[in-house]
């Protein structure tokens, strides 16, 4: 197995290649969540409601997460978005919060 050794400018480069790939991924989980024929009769079990369709049954999911507040809003970080840093509590460089938090 070989190992390869990146320079800044390549590590750079592979990181964006990286994220790039993720998002096209990100989309294409949302594109199947609204093909599952699972997904009305699991959000079903959830709520005790009947949902006819994938894209109803989501949209109900979606509905629910937005009004129950949560302690870590979880957001995947993209590149060029804000982000904060509390100099006082921070424990590293990757605790931060999201611009809406």
């Amino acid at each position: 197995m070989a190992t390869t050794l990146l320079t800044p400018n390549r590590g750079h480069h592979a990181l964006f290649r990286a994220l790039e790939e993720l998002d096209g991924l990100e989309k294409q989980e949302a594109e199947l969540l609204l093909q599952c024929p699972l997904t009305p009769s699991l959000t079903s079990i959830v709520t005790g409601e009947d949902y006819s369709s994938p894209r109803q049954a989501v949209g109900t999911l979606e509905a629910l997460c937005q009004s129950i507040p949560r302690r870590v809003c979880q957001h995947p970080f993209k590149r060029n978005d804000i982000v904060w840093v509390c100099r006082t509590c921070q424990a590293d460089e990757t605790c931060v919060l999201c611009h809406n938090c």
